[in-house]
């Protein structure tokens, strides 16, 4: 697992100053767009509450569109090309879905990647947080969280790379999104009923 950084330590440090009232990104690059078009159908969308496994080159890409107050989880294998990404809702209990993807590969060398949520408020979000915390002490010492994307005002749109394990932001309507264009217009109140029948 050389030659990538373990942020994990980064993500507790930034916990201790004053997380969650702006946008907190933690990566070692920027990340790239894509339009909605040029991903020509090769990916599975997964929407609240929704998991989804894939293998590189069976299909291409995990797609989450709208993410606001929810959190997008992925973990990756390099040396296999399979990925599992998670939109949690709530804290939930990951130990037995993620021992059960581990049985599956040999020798793995696994990213995390946590991304979305919107700024901390009173009685949100810090269950979520749990979330990417349990996953990468189930996982350790086969994983290294690699970018953490969390908090802000904006709804993201993000496709997880199955070829390189990457994240990028995907324009949906083929163009880059104007000024305020993905300011999140889900309220709280309106997502916790939303999700109240969700999976995760």
């Amino acid at each position: 697992m050389c030659g990538t950084l373990d942020l994990f330590k980064a993500y507790l440090d930034a916990k201790q100053r004053e997380f969650g009232t702006a946008q907190e990104r933690i990566a070692a690059a920027e990340r790239t767009h894509l339009s909605l078009s040029s991903m020509k159908g090769n990916f599975v969308e997964i929407g609240y509450g929704e998991s989804a496994l894939i293998k590189y080159p069976d299909k291409r890409f995990v797609l989450a569109k709208a993410i606001d107050y929810d959190l997008l989880i992925s973990i990756y294998d390099v040396n296999s090309f399979s990925l599992f990404a998670l939109r949690a809702t709530r804290q939930i209990d990951m130990r037995k879905t993620l021992y059960e993807f581990l049985k599956k590969l040999r020798n793995p060398n696994l990213e995390i990647r946590a991304i979305g949520m919107q700024n901390l408020k009173e009685g949100y979000g810090n269950d979520l947080l749990i979330n990417i915390e349990q996953a990468y002490t189930v996982l350790k010492p086969k994983a290294k969280l690699v970018e953490v994307d969390l908090f802000g005002n904006e709804t993201r749109h993000i496709a997880i790379d199955a070829k390189t394990g990457a994240s990028v932001d995907v324009l949906l309507y083929d163009r880059f999104y104007k000024p305020g264009e993905l300011n999140t217009q889900t309220s709280l109140e309106q997502f916790k009923n939303i999700t109240a029948q969700a999976k995760a």
